[in-house]
């Protein structure tokens, strides 16, 4: 994995979704996709964020000491598959990055 330039202090797989998050002691956060996306983006960071903190003069990099993972979904968004037409579901088993 690439992404974190120091230490990984935590891994935490996305329940439901193909997808992996680590966090690194310098305050890196990466989202990486796993077996079950489509394999033109698998195994890549797909986000990488950083953790920063405001001191009163500018914007300083803040370390992660521990990862607590809560996934919020949409209520709205459940219903969007059933609103697609037929022509646009056609291989979604390849297209469809985020699998249920």
């Amino acid at each position: 994995m690439t992404g974190s330039k120091l230490a990984i202090i935590g891994l935490e797989f996305v329940e439901r979704y193909p997808l992996l998050v680590s966090i690194g002691s310098g305050g890196t956060i990466c989202i990486y996709t796993t077996r079950g996306a489509p394999l033109a983006i698998r195994n890549f960071c797909i986000g990488r964020f950083l953790n920063l903190g405001f001191n009163g003069e500018e914007y300083v990099n803040v370390g992660l000491t521990s990862m607590f993972l809560k996934l919020y979904e949409n209520p709205e968004m459940a219903s969007c598959e059933q609103e697609l037409p037929s022509a646009t579901k056609a291989n979604t088993s390849e297209n469809d990055f985020f699998k249920t």
